[in-house]
């Protein structure tokens, strides 16, 4: 921030048109365009296959062969195949619904604190972390809404039904397996790295609870000043404790990076809200959470006013950018593995949903009390005409019968497998679209070095603050921020 200037604003106008024309975001931005241009075509592709096999199934049926060989064999031959035996294909059906139930339980909790800004750790820390435990009553003790919210979502990641189906005890070479396999590893591999600093990330929200409660709810001034102070003072502890322990790891830095960023934001927001002779605005008292995450800039700045009068506020800017730059990227590639997560949570969702379908439909032969040597022809079946073997006609109910095991089998093996298809292709584009990501952040932290200062200078040249202003601004929230005890 800087006085305003007529010729340093138009020298910014024309410097900010420049970096316009450039565009150098547009490779990414068509490279996305083609990879999501790409993944449409695959769906589409995927879904005309799908109707090009049921096609095919229905006139292999249709074209004669017995009730043996055009179901009973097939259907034994997929659960084989998905879950090793049709044995242990019916224990999945069983559990797979307590399973289901069990999940949509935590994830709704889930929803519900991410919607309140409280972020979630995985089950398994949930369940086995002390340190994540107390973290979780920490901000239960701060937050009355996320109070109940996290008592049942420890309660609902303590169910065993969570994984019920996994006690069933499958080869490596069944699909279920390998889905399961594969899903635990990625899952593994982000929960271990989101549970190195999720405690002190939960006690710096905690603490950040603590400290608008003080603000806002508080009447007599001593208790408001012990309050914020110790809030204070535990968020800077929480929020150092993260940038010690992070071992760069993607969760801390998305998380230090955007505090960062909004501690700034904020002490602009009361910058900006400061008129010439008036009171601190309400918001000052937002930048005394800034100085905390930032004590050596106040400082520094007060030295560089004695010094020259005219504080400089650019290089904060910058790093407003950059640590801007960086959260979105991470937060993206964070999201990205979440969804990526949830492609092969839902691969595995919908095996058990073709097993269950398929259960059903050899089931549905058992009920009709008819032996799988029936030498009944497809062709009558479908015909409703013919239908005769062995032991003489077939009764309606029979064919009714028949015909919804027909039904089904079709549904799980060609609607649900078309499904499943369409998964790996999305899984293919989220793992390519975290390479996007990345180009796209090394781009953004060369904006912020090359065309930030272009922005910030258009932006303020055109409307400068006055010097004095921010002076006396500074001096004023430091007194501020002196008088709560907490420099």
């Amino acid at each position: 921030m800087r006085v305003h200037s007529e010729t340093r604003e138009k020298q910014s106008v024309a410097l900010k048109s420049a970096w316009e024309t450039a565009a150098v975001n547009q490779a990414v931005a068509l490279a996305r365009q083609n990879l999501a241009g790409l993944q449409k075509e695959q769906a589409i592709t995927s879904d005309r296959l799908t109707v090009a096999r049921r096609a095919a199934e229905i006139n292999a049926m249709a074209a004669g062969g017995t009730v043996q060989d055009k179901l009973f064999t097939k259907i034994d031959a997929t659960l084989i195949a998905l879950a090793d035996s049709p044995a242990n294909a019916t224990s999945i059906a069983a559990a797979a619904k307590r399973e289901r139930d069990a999940k949509s339980a935590v994830s709704s909790q889930r929803r519900l604190l991410q919607h309140i800004g409280i972020e979630v750790p995985d089950c398994a820390a949930v369940r086995n972390e002390a340190d994540v435990r107390a973290a979780l009553a920490e901000v239960s003790k701060a937050d009355g809404l996320a109070r109940g919210y996290i008592r049942e979502l420890i309660a609902a990641c303590g169910s065993e039904d969570l994984h019920a189906t996994e006690g069933i005890a499958l080869g490596a070479t069944s699909r279920l397996a390998q889905a399961r396999a594969q899903r635990d590893a990625l899952q593994t591999r982000i929960g271990d790295l989101q549970k190195k600093t999720v405690a002190q990330r939960l006690r710096y929200r905690a603490a950040i609870l603590a400290y608008d409660s003080a603000k806002e709810g508080i009447t007599e001034q001593s208790d408001v000043n012990v309050r914020i102070t110790k809030a204070l003072q535990d968020a800077r502890a929480a929020f150092e404790q993260v940038d010690s322990l992070s071992d760069n790891d993607k969760y801390s830095l998305a998380f230090l990076s955007k505090e960062r960023k909004a501690a700034i934001d904020r002490f602009f927001t009361a910058v900006l809200d400061t008129k010439d002779g008036d009171a601190l605005p309400a918001s000052a008292s937002n930048a005394a959470l800034f100085f905390r995450l930032f004590p050596k800039w106040l400082e520094e700045t007060k030295a560089e006013i004695a010094a020259t009068g005219i504080p400089s506020l650019q290089p904060l800017l910058m790093q407003r950018d950059f640590e801007k730059a960086q959260s979105d990227a991470l937060e993206k590639d964070i999201l990205s593995e979440q969804r990526e997560i949830a492609v092969l949570d839902a691969v595995v969702a919908l095996y058990h949903e073709q097993i269950e379908t398929l259960v059903r439909a050899r089931g549905a032969i058992a009920l009709l009390g008819m032996s799988k040597a029936l030498p009944l022809t497809f062709r009558g079946v479908f015909d409703n005409a013919g239908m005769s073997g062995k032991n003489g006609a077939i009764t309606p109910g029979v064919h009714a019968g028949l015909l919804e095991a027909a039904g089904l089998y079709l549904d799980a093996q060609i609607r649900v497998q078309g499904e499943v298809d369409k998964l790996s292709y999305e899984q293919h584009y989220l793992q390519r679209e975290r390479a996007l990501i990345y180009a796209e952040a090394s781009l953004n932290q060369w904006s912020t070095l090359i065309g930030g200062s272009i922005e910030q200078l258009a932006a303020y040249g055109q409307g400068g603050i006055k010097p004095e202003t921010l002076v006396s601004f500074i001096n004023a929230v430091s007194l501020l921020w002196i008088g709560e005890g907490v420099n």
